[in-house]
């Protein structure tokens, strides 16, 4: 699902960051569900990848200016979310996996619900940590080095001790 959202000072058209800025990195999905948002209304849709270019058809406007309309908004991501947690289900290899991504100087941080995975600039660099999580490795507050890959010089870290929830449960 792709979004995007405007607030009432902001005279750009949210419909041009959605479709005109949006790159199809849908393999051969038919189309993608999404949704735009203006000063007081929240319009959902979906995205089809047709002659080149992004097209976008409109489903449902909800208002915020009026009770109906935030029921109306209320009651239809209730729906969304148990369609969602049910495609989930029967179709897990459609979904990606969440990340948050943080770029620095010389890594790159992928940060997921139970591990951080780091991709370094320099193998040199995973060496050293390596050598230090061996040292380190019975210091119970420090996160524990569960895997390193040399080829992508990358290190995942996970907490030892601590317990996460996942944002989506199976």
């Amino acid at each position: 699902m792709k979004g995007e959202k405007k607030g009432s000072e902001n005279t750009e058209d949210p419909v041009d960051e959605l479709v005109f800025k949006l790159k199809w990195l849908y393999r051969n999905y038919s189309y993608i569900f999404g949704y735009y948002t203006t000063a007081s209304n929240v319009i959902y849709c979906y995205l089809y990848h047709k002659e080149n270019s992004i097209k976008r058809n409109d489903l449902i406007t909800c208002s915020l200016n009026n009770m109906k309309g935030c029921i109306k908004l209320f009651l239809t991501e209730i729906n969304i979310g148990q369609l969602l947690h049910l495609l989930w289900q029967n179709i897990p290899e459609t979904f990606q996996e969440e990340f948050t991504i943080i770029h620095r100087l010389d890594k790159i941080v992928k940060l997921k619900d139970d591990k951080v995975f780091k991709y370094y600039s320099s193998s040199d660099t995973i060496m050293y940590l390596k050598t230090l999580y061996k040292k380190i490795s019975e210091i119970s507050f420090i996160e524990l080095l569960e895997h390193i890959d040399m080829s992508q010089n990358m290190a995942v870290f996970k907490p030892k001790n601590i317990k996460y929830r996942s944002r989506m449960k199976k």
